[in-house]
């Protein structure tokens, strides 16, 4: 089944990412935003263990909870160089059926270059177009040209180019 995979080159072992993940004191160095501060009540990485942590910014607070098992699956696409994800699945708090998400962006630095990627990696994508036409945008302008996808459970994407942004 085609899928959508993105990779992240990190300056370190896969011990140290391993224990960047399931060692709360590290978590709460690295698990942003950054502008938040974060406390962690329950943090077991373990296969079917649970965690819930709650981020700080003045008086708001999100709090995030899951429980693994059967009952848990998660979906995170994270454009390269992007410091955002997108998260949902089940057992999350933005739990959504599958098929049930239409039209989420995904922003992409370069649309042609993400649809060849993504094809080369057997993920079907429509071809790129700009407002109603067929192709990028001939100025290439940001917000300008897109594609679209659908992933496994029936969602469909549409990768956004926007090359302009920091």
């Amino acid at each position: 089944m085609p899928g959508v995979r993105i990779q992240r080159v990190f300056d370190a072992t896969p011990e140290q990412l391993v224990r960047a993940h399931t060692d709360p004191d590290l978590v709460v160095r690295w698990l942003g935003p950054r502008d938040l501060t974060m406390t962690i009540d329950r943090w077991d990485a373990r296969t079917g263990g649970e965690y819930r942590y709650v981020h700080h910014r003045g008086e708001e607070e999100y709090a995030f909870h899951a429980r693994g098992g059967e009952q848990f699956r998660v979906v995170q696409f994270t454009p390269p160089g992007s410091s955002c994800s997108i998260v949902f699945g089940r057992g999350m708090p933005t739990e959504a059926e599958p098929g049930a998400l239409s039209g989420m962006h995904l922003v992409v630095v370069d649309v042609e270059a993400a649809v060849a990627d993504l094809r080369e990696r057997g993920v079907e994508v429509g071809d790129p177009f700009h407002f109603g036409e067929s192709g990028v945008h001939p100025e290439r302008i940001d917000d300008g040209s897109y594609a679209n996808l659908e992933d496994p459970d029936g969602n469909t994407w549409l990768l956004q180019e926007v090359s302009g942004r920091d």
